[in-house]
């Protein structure tokens, strides 16, 4: 899938694979940037400034750290608030996914997960955001302005 890189340097030559560490690390960038052009604003508080990825559940459980669920924009502020105070983010998660989503989630953080190459290299590519701009994912997009003006407003 072209996570390869010569040895020279210089394109030409015997290619070697890029460490499956590096591609995890890519992986992480990669979906991290998607969460937040999705989120565009941290969940609990509603800040735009200073962004991150957030996990409900920790990062260490490789089963969910790519989950689109585990996974929502928080603020550095309310992120490192989580580690130490979860309460809000999981109240908040709890409200606004559910019970269930919940504990299907608590589930599925317990099973073993190693990624292999491929699962990160099909991570890099489903997660990646054309340009460097922050979109709108399909699920969220905003109707047209075309499909407001046919609205009667009272």
């Amino acid at each position: 899938m072209g996570h390869t890189r010569s040895i020279s340097g210089r394109g030409g030559g015997r290619m070697k694979q890029i460490p499956i560490r590096r591609l995890l690390k890519r992986a992480d960038a990669v979906f991290s940037a998607w969460i937040r052009a999705r989120d565009r604003r941290c969940v609990t508080c509603g800040a735009t400034g200073k962004l991150q990825c957030s996990h409900l559940i920790r990062r260490g459980k490789h089963s969910v750290r790519f989950s689109e669920v585990n996974c929502h924009t928080q603020c550095s502020s309310c992120n490192w608030k989580h580690n130490y105070f979860p309460e809000k983010y999981t109240s908040w998660f709890l409200s606004t996914h559910g019970e269930l989503a919940y504990l299907t989630l608590v589930k599925d953080a317990m099973k073993l997960k190693s990624w292999k190459r491929y699962e990160l290299e099909s991570i890099v590519e489903k997660y990646k955001l054309p340009s460097r701009r922050l979109i709108t994912p399909p699920a969220q997009v905003r109707p047209s302005r075309r499909w407001k003006a046919n609205v009667v407003r009272r």
